[in-house]
């Protein structure tokens, strides 16, 4: 056999678990027969045909299952006879086309011939390749293949396998395989183990091992890799810079691989995440085909372990995440007020639920000083805020940090709430939030002169009950956009009277769209006509308020942040 020549001596096809093992031996080219999927559940997968006789079909029994509803259990086969493949209709429902016509008796197959079977469009293509054996991996269990390995290399698999099992840790674990497979095959120079990164053209370096100081370190092919783990091949080759497949890739060309045995890593629901390769520059040395099956086997256990440290990793993080989200929630609760404030004439209720660990939704109450107070002036001045951030979790609840933060320290230098409101809107535009932006409303309740002073930056329209039992919605004049939309926008604020036994409720979104189970709004007629009705006093008119809302969305989980407020003079 001469070696010169680029030669892949055997390629293992991981194929469906319906499939069994087949073997097909012999020296120099042959062609190798496959159906791939164009079009169906598994588009790009592609099945090996060689057997006399090939089964496509919804059934599991068949060699080919098909899922697809409009195959038949026993769709059609395909006959290996007189050096040809033939296709044929097994009096399916829906019929089985090759090409454009419709299969009425068995047909050969040609290169690039198209099937339709249902939905499923296949292709037929014939390799022509150097190929020694082709095998099922997926279907190979550990002791059918190392039912005729030497005792050596049965008690180092056993032994790779003991060391992953149940491992969570795989640096450590993954090092030790190299090392034992360099006792296994000595005519391996350098190894490694590569796995695909979250992003589609990250690859990362688990584990590399040279068997002597000062040779070449490993060098991956990217080529290579999308090759095995595309088509879920695991190859062997002879003289891969001279191989049609790899000898364009600059890395192969850099690596100088002679001889190279590369295998897929089983990942997420079975697909490949990844290789085991190595490989030797000696062109003197070489692996045979009962290698690639010990590789394999080997390779099955590598996979496991590798899927269940990520699977750990990510239980870990969520767990992380967790407890994050509940410090974060402790925080974003004592950001918010626990105590309802005491304002001599009047009484103040609220409510406040994220629908995620944290929110967006924001509520404060602050008391103002008079700019030049006097004994003739009542500092009797409560500042009464309420805002809605776009979005939910944590960037919403980041935003709603920053605003509790800001309202603070403008409402103790700047007596105008218009401009307080106006410099909210200018930070956060200059602040660049993205496509973030807050609905909010600012009163000033003086309990003095029993006037509230109002300005309203897109927010829902606050509600008013007056004495007579009226519910109304105050739609306030000068009303803006909400902050962080447009730069130098001016505010304006409006100025209404309260009466004794008059009611305030201030709300967000998560108020008025409440769901029931059959996706119906709460909505503003049922809050205004729930607060025309409730009884006085804010504590009896918050509760009757919530009560409704809990009646209306009946379990229906909470969707979006809820905060509501209630204040009214006695």
């Amino acid at each position: 056999m001469d070696i010169s020549e680029p030669r892949c001596f055997a390629s293992l096809k991981l194929l469906g678990p319906q499939q069994e093992a087949t073997s097909t031996i012999g020296e120099g080219p042959f062609l190798m027969p496959w159906l791939k999927i164009l079009k169906g559940d598994t588009p790009e997968r592609a099945f090996s045909v060689d057997r006399e006789v090939t089964v496509l079909g919804r059934d599991a029994s068949c060699e080919i299952v098909l899922n697809d509803h409009e195959a038949s259990k026993q769709h059609a086969r395909i006959i290996h006879k007189d050096g040809g493949f033939y296709l044929e209709d097994l009096q399916s429902t829906n019929g089985t086309k090759l090409g454009d016509r419709e299969l009425t008796e068995a047909h050969r197959l040609e290169e690039g011939d198209l099937i339709e079977i249902g939905s499923t469009r296949l292709v037929f293509t014939v390799r022509d390749a150097t190929i020694l054996s082709v095998l099922d991996a997926s279907s190979q269990t550990t002791s059918q293949i190392v039912a005729d390995r030497p005792k050596e290399k049965l008690h180092a698999l056993l032994e790779i396998v003991r060391s992953l099992g149940g491992t969570i840790d795989l640096d450590g674990v993954l090092d030790k395989v190299l090392h034992t497979l360099f006792g296994i095959f000595p005519q391996a120079e350098r190894g490694f183990i590569l796995l695909r990164g979250e992003g589609a053209s990250e690859l990362i370096l688990k584990a590399s091992k040279i068997r002597q100081t000062g040779s070449a370190p490993p060098i991956f092919s990217r080529t290579i890799f999308n090759h095995v783990v595309g088509d879920g091949q695991a190859v062997l080759c002879q003289d891969v810079g001279s191989d049609s497949r790899f000898s364009q890739s600059p890395s192969v060309k850099e690596s100088q691989i002679r001889t190279m045995m590369c295998v897929p890593l089983r990942g997420d629901n079975g697909c490949p995440g990844g290789v085991l390769q190595i490989d030797t520059p000696d062109e003197n040395s070489r692996f045979e085909d009962d290698d690639l099956e010990l590789l394999v086997a080997i390779a099955g256990s590598v996979g496991i372990a590798v899927e269940n440290a990520r699977l750990h990793q990510i239980a870990v993080k969520q767990v992380e995440l967790e407890r994050e989200a509940q410090d974060a929630r402790a925080v974003q609760i004592a950001l918010v007020p626990a105590r309802t404030p005491q304002l001599a004439g009047y009484q103040f209720w609220h409510f406040y639920e994220p629908a995620r660990f944290v929110g967006g939704d924001y509520f404060d109450y602050r008391p103002i000083p008079w700019a030049q107070p006097s004994f003739n002036v009542s500092t009797d001045r409560l500042a009464i805020a309420i805002g809605d951030v776009s979005g939910k979790g944590m960037p919403a609840a980041l935003l709603m940090a920053r605003l509790t933060s800001e309202v603070g320290l403008l409402l103790q230098a700047e007596p105008d709430p218009a401009r307080v409101v106006g410099r909210l809107n200018q930070n956060l535009c200059d602040a660049r939030a993205g496509e973030r932006f807050i609905t909010f409303l600012l009163a000033q309740l003086d309990g003095e002169r029993h006037e509230l002073t109002m300005v309203n930056a897109g927010h829902m329209l606050p509600l008013i009950r007056r004495s007579d039992g009226r519910v109304e919605e105050m739609a306030l004049e000068g009303s803006g956009p909400p902050l962080g939309i447009v730069d130098g926008q001016p505010y304006e604020s409006v100025r209404i009277s309260i009466h004794p036994g008059e009611a305030v409720v201030f709300y967000t979104d998560g108020i008025s769209d409440a769901l029931d189970p059959g996706g119906r709004s709460f909505g503003i007629e049922l809050l205004k006509q729930t607060l025309a009705n409730a009884p006085h006093g804010a504590d009896q008119t918050g509760d009757a308020i919530l009560d409704a809302i809990r009646h209306h969305v009946a379990g229906r989980a909470q969707f979006d942040d809820m905060t509501l407020i209630c204040f009214g003079r006695i």
